[in-house]
């Protein structure tokens, strides 16, 4: 089946979050891996290209340098306001990590060179960013944090978070010059001051340090709980059983003295060599999830498939104690989906992303990439709400390379992406950024079960037949892919009637008002 432009959803138990807007970067150009990276609040959305070449003003290009584009919610609409670059470009990929908090944005620049004035080059030493909205709606670089202890190869910046007045930074190639141990990994605490600069607080200490064990390659923050990952942690909880990144995450909290203090190390019950158990952390309230993308085994059995990937999701009790509540795999799950690559939680809800899965596609669609949505029920337990794919699959759009959510508001990168929203202007690996909302319209699964009609066949791929149960009057409606009403017609008398979609291959919606209000179904042409 060659499938049409846009986006398709499995609507699973009677669900959906619908297709919204296909966002690209406003000078898209081969190579920008637009989508890259993803960061969303309540207000602001920031998509990096961390492979754009020009500035803000299109000029002054440089390979590699990145990007970061702004747009801000205007009513629904997510529109564009602002591109942004630092101060001392280079080839350096510009925001390789994001997040938000309030009017701040962090960027992560794992791969700079100079230090805080542009200065004292140092190779991949790593620095973030600092931007802030004033109060004419301009996001303003304020500040260039580095590393207390730069480092040649540190990556300083690989992972940042912010929340509240506190923000954490990863280095995980970090080594340990006294005891001579390699890639050990550490993440610092920045503090926000009362004259509105951030100050270094606090270096997080880290009870194994075991050399390669890259801790700090993820990190995030949510009120006083810090999650560091080291995903190439070798020892399990007890400092024992060495297997090579295994991976392993730990937690850490805020004490009555205002100290980070170490709590708890938690690794996957499925240990085994490159799991990378912690590649991506996420916290939400008491909520935490931690990837593990390359796992092989499944928690309900069966054969290991490898780099399958699985998803552990963690709750805090009542004395700070992080408990594994469940672990999380797909039932279409297949060797080398990677499988929580990209994670996100908020208000119980939780995004997954598997960028390389492709089974569901078809061995003609290698990469081609797909999103899986999960929503807690009234146990803690979270269940498939919906899966998403590209409705245009193509071969290493990598669907899913980074994905973030506000409830149920989803954005789903895809930095392989080629084409425009016409799915025209086709530009290798230009990239978009896939932006879904709750449905606003009756459900479709349960407009279905309502209905009083037969559709078929469906998938169809000439004509199709609509036919009613009972004689009555009915105005029909067609809906293309993007939701707009090409045909639209009362029929009565002679049933069943003969329609005909002379669009494109793809997804189209069939409404049907009987005088009792409208119900629909989805229709499919190949």
């Amino acid at each position: 089946m060659v499938l049409g432009q846009l986006l398709v959803s499995i609507v699973v138990n009677g669900q959906k979050i619908e297709f919204s807007k296909k966002l690209l970067s406003p000078d898209r150009s081969k190579d920008d891996w637009f989508g890259d990276v993803v960061t969303s609040s309540d207000k602001y959305l920031a998509i990096s290209a961390t492979r754009e070449t020009d500035d803000a003003n299109g000029g002054n290009s440089i390979g590699n340098a990145g990007a970061v584009y702004i747009y801000e919610k205007d009513g629904a609409e997510w529109k564009f306001v602002q591109k942004i670059v630092q101060f001392d470009r280079g080839s350096v990929y510009f925001g390789s990590d994001l997040d938000f908090y309030g009017d701040w944005l962090f960027v992560g620049v794992p791969f700079s060179h100079t230090d805080t004035f542009g200065l004292n080059p140092m190779s991949n030493a790593g620095s973030v960013y600092v931007f802030k909205r004033n109060s004419s709606g301009v996001w303003v670089e304020m500040q260039k944090l580095i590393a207390p202890e730069r480092q040649s190869d540190g990556l300083y910046g690989r992972s940042v978070a912010v929340h509240g007045e506190y923000a954490v930074v990863g280095m995980p190639q970090y080594n340990q010059v006294d005891s001579n141990v390699n890639w050990v990994g550490t993440a610092y605490v920045f503090k926000l001051q009362s004259t509105g600069k951030w100050r270094f607080y606090q270096k997080l200490n880290f009870p194994s340090r075991l050399s390669a064990s890259q801790f700090g390659y993820s990190v995030d923050i949510y009120d006083n709980t810090v999650l560091v990952g080291a995903s190439w942690d070798k020892l399990d909880t007890n400092s024992n059983k060495s297997i090579n990144a295994a991976g392993a995450a730990y937690f850490y909290s805020l004490n009555d003295s205002d100290d980070w203090v170490y709590r708890q190390k938690v690794v996957s019950e499925y240990r085994s060599q490159s799991c990378f158990f912690g590649r991506t952390v996420v916290l939400d309230k008491d909520r935490a999830i931690i990837s593990s993308w390359k796992e092989d085994m499944r928690n309900t059995g069966g054969f290991p498939m490898g780099d399958a990937g699985s998803a552990y999701l963690y709750k805090r009790g009542p004395h700070g104690y992080w408990k594994r509540t469940q672990i999380i795999t797909p039932d279409d799950r297949a060797a080398g989906d990677l499988f929580s690559m990209s994670v996100s939680l908020d208000s119980g809800i939780a995004v997954i992303s598997a960028p390389y899965e492709d089974a569901s596609l078809g061995s003609n669609y290698f990469q081609a990439g797909s999103v899986y949505i999960y929503e807690e029920n009234n146990k803690g337990v979270y269940e498939l709400y919906q899966k998403v794919i590209s409705n245009r699959p193509a071969k290493n759009v990598l669907f899913g390379w980074a994905v973030t959510n506000q409830h149920k508001e989803v954005f789903i990168g895809a930095s392989g992406e080629t084409h425009n929203a016409e799915n025209k202007d086709s530009i290798y690996y230009a990239g978009a950024c896939f932006a879904y909302n709750p449905s606003i319209s009756t459900d479709i699964a349960n407009m279905h079960q309502q209905a009083k009609f037969s559709l078929y066949p469906n998938p169809f791929s000439g004509s199709f037949w609509i036919s009613p149960n009972e004689p009555v009057n009915y105005e029909v409606r067609i809906l293309d892919p993007m939701g707009r009403v090409i045909q639209h017609q009362i029929y009565s008398g002679s049933w069943p009637i003969q329609g005909r979609v002379e669009g494109p291959a793809g997804l189209y919606i069939i409404q049907i008002n009987d005088g009792n209000g409208w119900v629909g179904t989805t229709l499919v042409k190949e």
